[in-house]
């Protein structure tokens, strides 16, 4: 896949923290939400979870702070010492 100047014309970087920046699509607005438990966000590209053959069944826009909440409780591995 090439991407040519056209294409590039329509996104521009924007800058996510020191060393990290995303594209986003040119005349992508930012929209402000609150998660349930509380947590206010504005983004103009939230998190979803799609499921392919379901659209209905889509996430639609996901706190990015439970988000990482559910991957601390969940996932995170705690050190194992033979004391």
């Amino acid at each position: 896949m090439y991407i040519t100047n056209d294409v590039l014309k329509k996104w521009q970087t924007i800058r996510t923290s020191k060393f990290g920046s995303k594209l986003v699509s040119e005349g992508t607005e930012k929209k402000e939400y609150e998660c349930p438990r509380g947590h206010k966000f504005t983004t103009a590209s939230p998190i979803v979870i799609a499921v392919d053959d379901d659209p209905e069944y889509n996430s639609g826009p996901i706190c990015g702070y439970c988000y990482v909440d559910w991957f601390k409780v969940n996932l995170n591995a705690k050190e194992y010492t033979n004391e």
